[in-house]
């Protein structure tokens, strides 16, 4: 069975999709808007471990890219130009609090960085 729902995270809104997981991990999709310069939502919170799929869409006037620093390993998306979109798995199979920015040029110092939470 599938659930949907969504979370309100300060003035964001984000969908998360669970699905029954065949180890029984949740798959949770988490919805991305890279703008300049910010990460929406900046700092989302998940009930519990699962494999999420980052969905990311670009809205900024520049190109923008996603890292995120997970319990295992570390992704990198390339640039993503204004307009453009990109998919990722990740495995956030322990409850804790995981960086995410944007690696490109100055763009985390200008604030696009925050923390994904795992309940």
């Amino acid at each position: 069975m599938m659930t949907a729902r969504s979370l309100t995270i300060g003035a964001a809104v984000i969908a998360v999709t669970a699905l029954p997981a065949a180890c029984g991990e949740a798959e949770t999709t988490l919805n991305v808007r890279l703008t300049d310069y910010q990460l929406k939502p900046r700092n989302p919170q998940l009930d519990g471990p699962a494999e999420v799929r980052f969905r990311v869409r670009n809205v900024g006037s520049v190109a923008h890219a996603l890292t995120v620093v997970g319990p295992k390993e570390e992704v990198e998306t390339e640039p993503v130009p204004p307009g453009g979109t990109t998919e990722f798995t990740l495995d956030l199979d322990e409850p804790g609090r995981y960086r995410w920015f944007c690696p490109v040029g100055d763009h985390r110092a200008r604030g696009m960085r925050g923390r994904i939470t795992i309940g």
